[in-house]
């Protein structure tokens, strides 16, 4: 995005409008009383925005021009796994049932859940002496449980820790 903006911009100087990008108000506000670009601090709250609007992060990567994969990337980066469209946009069924009835968890994952409900989180090390598997699994089952919405992850590798998502008022 960034470069697509230097090779398009007519100046030394980078404005939100060589963005293809919408940049939200508070982000151009940021960039306006900075008085400098910050480019992390854009994109970081374009990223934020984006997974705002959009429903699933197949959407917010397309719309942003990059892969899934550097997407989920950068919200790791910027700690924004927590982030979700606000409900009012998402027709609610009166008739679903929660998530983890509705897809089928595997026990170990509802182990896991239990655990953060009752602790307020797990981290990989703690995981790994529940059940005695490889690190590897303990991250997939605890991707399945990130990509149904039911937790997020704080961190990456040996730091990594899994929790209920904070749902904002």
């Amino acid at each position: 995005m960034v470069s697509r903006a230097v090779l398009s911009s007519q100046s030394d100087t980078l404005h939100p409008d060589d963005f293809d990008v919408k940049i939200s108000e508070s982000a151009a506000e940021i960039v306006k009383n900075a008085g400098s670009f910050n480019l992390e601090i854009i994109e970081k709250e374009t990223i934020r925005q984006a997974l705002l609007n959009f429903k699933t992060k197949k959407e917010v990567a397309t719309e942003l021009g990059i892969s899934e994969n550097t997407l989920k990337a950068k919200i790791d980066r910027y700690k924004l796994a927590h982030i979700r469209p606000p409900k009012d946009d998402i027709p609610e069924d009166k008739s679903a049932k929660p998530p983890e009835d509705k897809e089928k968890l595997s026990p170990e994952q509802q182990r896991i859940l239990e655990h953060i409900r009752e602790n307020g989180s797990i981290n990989n090390k703690t995981a790994r002496q529940m059940f005695g598997v490889a690190p590897k699994t303990i991250v997939a089952w605890c991707e399945g449980l990130i990509d149904k919405g039911l937790i997020v992850r704080e961190g990456n590798g040996r730091s990594a820790r899994y929790m209920i998502p904070v749902k904002a008022n």
